[in-house]
């Protein structure tokens, strides 16, 4: 959890030294696959199930 606000800090700035990384590190190709306001708690439960 710590890390995500700067993951999102790094994400809103293109020129930002370490952007590219994080988004071949989320397997995207721009930022706007990634949408912190969005979050889909029965599929991370459904994942979470599959985990087990």
């Amino acid at each position: 959890m710590w890390g995500y606000a700067e993951l999102v800090e790094i994400l809103g700035d293109p020129s930002h030294r370490e952007h590219r990384d994080r988004l071949d590190w989320l397997d995207l190709d721009d930022p706007t696959g990634f949408d912190p306001a969005r979050f889909d708690a029965k599929a991370v439960t459904a994942a979470l199930q599959r985990v087990r």
